[in-house]
């Protein structure tokens, strides 16, 4: 097994090109509401787009200079909700769509905060705790003028969110540790958003969840959450997959011992207890889920008409190309789009933002219990629309947003 195999070979012919599918998807939920060009210009572009110049000395006494930014897409529901990305490879135009979705995302759950997202330009694998404190420290410092509540709420990296909570104020800041505020139990949350999103797709497709076949790609500790709670209601988990390698189970992984392996050596790889497989194999397993939550475009033009599972969760942006969702949907399988998808982590920020707002600590199970009811309440209402319409749910995700946008737009500019 190649340690590396995440991404599949056929991926070297790219068929999509995100900037111009989020364009395209925007444009085409436009013409179908009639929405006036003005407000469909509005949203292609950002409100406000910030460049940083991050000089770091090293360890080692060399000098560095890294980029730092930060998109705020829109703002007329609330404070723009941040993912910030850590990544040698993060660009500007990726950012601007990834602030676009998330603006649409958080109208889709009616939250009254719309969509940003930022970045530093490094290679935290290259870097030294003390030397990503202080790329930390920089951006935040930078940033200090604008990092207000009522303006911004910071997403970082979990070891990230504990570092900038001593910069700025608490409630600028999400995905801190437990006793510094954030949720007792982050990955379990989102976890639950995820399995909530699965059991009301699976009963509509009148799947029992109960010895469900499921191939996962992707086992971050949200992820690994997802596959006990999964094991839990009676479903097995087939096929695994992270960005070492693969393995295959016809009779389902045991994923407590998957779980143990994971936590002593930081992947899959050298597990023992299953078939090792590629990662394109994973994908196109015979399963009747699949749970993208590793890369950006594994399903694809290429793959898609290959793919098995009649339940398809993007769990993360653009695991699932527009072309390749199009060729599933046209086969009749069911692609829970990344709006809802990608969900569970917004919503278990926007919790705890709330929370620290009001100064208070935020109760697990008070939390996965409102997070089920927002994702249950949104698919529905998505569902609803995409019947109404006869389009698919994604379109439908996207259509839902847009009027809510287009309706708060029409009263505040």
């Amino acid at each position: 097994m190649n340690p590396t195999d995440l991404l599949p070979a056929e991926l070297a012919n790219l068929d999509d090109d995100p900037i111009l599918d989020s364009a395209a998807q925007l444009e085409n939920a436009a013409r179908s509401l009639d929405l006036e060009d003005w407000i469909l210009h509005r949203l292609k572009h950002p409100e406000r787009e910030i460049s940083l110049t991050l000089p770091l000395d090293r360890d080692t006494g060399d000098a560095l200079t890294c980029t730092g930014n930060l998109v705020q897409h829109c703002r007329a529901r609330g404070p723009c909700f941040a993912p910030v990305l850590l990544s040698p490879d993060v660009h500007l135009a990726q950012l601007r769509v990834l602030a676009g979705h998330i603006t649409l995302q958080c109208a889709l759950l009616e939250l009254p905060i719309g969509g940003g997202a930022g970045a530093i330009v490094c290679d935290p694998a290259q870097l030294s705790e003390r030397e990503l404190r202080h790329l930390v420290h920089e951006y935040r410092w930078s940033l200090r003028d604008i990092a207000v509540p009522g303006s911004v709420i910071f997403a970082p990296a979990e070891y990230a969110a504990a570092w900038t909570h001593q910069l700025l104020q608490p409630a600028t800041v999400v995905g801190k540790p437990p006793a510094l505020g954030g949720l007792p139990d982050l990955h379990t949350a989102i976890a639950v958003g995820w399995f909530t999103l699965i059991s009301e797709t699976a009963q509509l497709r009148k799947l029992a969840l109960h010895g469900c076949r499921v191939a996962m790609q992707g086992f971050a500790p949200a992820a690994a959450a997802l596959a006990r709670l999964l094991n839990q209601a009676g479903a097995r988990i087939v096929a695994l997959a992270d960005k070492s390698g693969g393995f295959l189970a016809d009779r389902g992984l045991d994923i407590s011992r998957v779980c143990d392996h994971v936590q002593r050596h930081g992947m899959l790889y050298g597990f023992t207890g299953a078939e090792p497989v590629r990662n394109v194999e994973v994908l196109e397993s015979a399963c009747d889920v699949l749970v993208t939550a590793a890369a950006e475009r594994q399903v694809n033009a290429q793959n898609a008409a290959r793919i098995r599972a009649p339940l398809v969760l993007e769990a993360i942006y653009n695991a699932v190309t527009p072309t390749a969702a199009a060729i599933l949907e046209s086969r009749g399988l069911t692609v829970v789009p990344a709006l809802l998808g990608a969900a569970p982590a917004t919503l278990a920020g926007f919790a705890e933002w709330q929370h620290a707002m009001l100064f208070s600590t935020p109760e697990q199970g008070q939390v996965e219990s409102t997070l089920r009811r927002q994702l249950s309440c949104a698919f529905h209402r998505a569902q609803s629309a995409a019947a109404r319409r006869q389009s698919p749910l994604r379109d439908a995700c996207y259509v839902l947003a847009l009027e809510q946008l287009a309706a708060v737009l029409r009263l505040t500019c």
